[in-house]
């Protein structure tokens, strides 16, 4: 048996029912195994750690039209699995950015499984008062109290579709000076933050 034979004999692939059967017939050609389950990429990704546990390798999967599973530090479709590249959700160091808009982030709340982390809860556990979220989500509040601006950020990976969103909101006595913060804001967000351009997301 080769080394390659071998290989594939440990590798397993996996797609949503609805989706195209060209890698099943791959599979079929190569001798990998395919494993075929429900729409969605919760089943997905659930799938592919069931066969894990079997002691198979699972490098990827798809739906079609929704987006691909890459690799096995992320279970889920690639638009998710491209969040942990931004500073802000990082799984070996948790640190988080300390400002925002040129504004002192005044609270972090990261919903994200594993992390569960909220400044504004008593120590030493910082536990959230929210449930934890089966994606990432994360809250920043900045503000500068003397000047009497700040603004709320909320970022989190949709469930449902390979995007990353935001919920941006911003308060003052100034109209025009809180639409600047807003508007520099989205700009650090896609260059600084998600890096858009380096990590080839599309932009609305």
């Amino acid at each position: 048996m080769s080394v390659l034979t071998g290989f594939l004999d440990r590798t397993a692939m996996v797609a949503s029912t609805v989706s195209s059967k060209m890698v099943q017939k791959m599979a079929m050609v190569e001798g990998f195994r395919f494993v075929e389950c429900l729409t969605g990429f919760k089943y997905i990704g659930n799938t592919a750690l069931d066969l894990v546990n079997e002691g198979y390798e699972v490098p990827f999967g798809y739906e079609e039209a929704i987006g691909f599973m890459m690799g096995d530090e992320v279970r889920d479709k690639d638009g998710v699995a491209a969040t942990p590249n931004a500073p802000f959700v990082s799984p070996s160091n948790a640190r988080y950015p300390a400002l925002l808009g040129g504004l002192p982030i005044i609270t972090v709340r990261d919903l994200t499984i594993g992390h569960g982390y909220d400044n504004s809860m008593p120590e030493p556990d910082y536990k959230p008062a929210l449930p934890l979220s089966s994606g990432q989500m994360i809250t920043f509040s900045a503000a500068d109290e003397k000047m009497g601006i700040g603004l709320t950020l909320t970022i989190r990976t949709s469930g449902t579709e390979p995007k990353i969103k935001y919920y941006l909101e911003g308060y003052g006595t100034d109209k025009e000076e809180v639409g600047k913060l807003l508007e520099g804001v989205v700009e650090e967000l896609r260059t600084e933050w998600l890096e858009a351009k380096k990590n080839q997301l599309g932009e609305p």
